[in-house]
């Protein structure tokens, strides 16, 4: 069977009815890629603040769920494209897996994901859907109000605006895990 048969078959059982997800969601762990995004053309990184558990009202990446069938890159492009109106370019993959165990998703039910983390270039008009609003952000509102990002954010961020920025402030560290968006770092 060629790569594009099972790709293609994989993509046509992608969708599943809310009532099945919510199931599913509730019983499985779901591998999550973020990406904090800079745009060349106005000199700022987007972030969303998020409309939906987990993290509601929290400033994040954007981002979410992997997309069955599509490689961690094109289901990341997808999505932010899909969230954003942003298209994306030139990502690189930053960090390392880490767990998230939420309290409260988007069900109000316990969940668990594993997020991993990009840096990219966006283009396009900043379209946010209706899950999301957006902040942008520039290298001095960055460098003033870095601590009150939450831990994830932060961590993402510290290593975008030394990419986009040359701004070395320091690198936030990666958890072994966090809960409820609280780091915590095993000895």
């Amino acid at each position: 069977m060629g790569n594009e048969k099972v790709l293609s078959g994989l993509r046509e059982r992608s969708f599943v009815p809310e009532k099945n997800y919510i199931t599913i969601r509730k019983y499985s762990l779901r591998h999550c890629h973020d990406a904090i995004i800079y745009i060349p053309e106005i000199d700022k990184i987007v972030l969303a603040i998020r409309g939906q558990e987990p993290a509601k009202g929290f400033l994040w990446p954007f981002g979410g769920g992997q997309k069955i069938g599509f490689s961690m890159k094109e289901s990341l492009r997808k999505l932010i494209k899909k969230e954003s109106g942003l298209e994306i370019f030139e990502e690189e993959f930053i960090g390392h897996p880490v767990d998230h165990f939420w309290s409260k998703g988007p069900y109000g039910e316990s969940v668990h994901d594993v997020g991993t983390y990009f840096t990219a270039k966006g283009k396009g008009e900043i379209n946010p859907d209706k899950l999301h609003s957006v902040k942008l952000i520039s290298d001095i509102d960055y460098e003033t109000r870095r601590n009150e990002l939450p831990h994830w954010t932060r961590a993402g961020m510290d290593r975008a605006v030394k990419r986009f920025w040359n701004m070395d402030l320091g690198e936030t560290p990666f958890p072994n895990h966090y809960i409820d968006a609280k780091p915590f770092f095993e000895k």
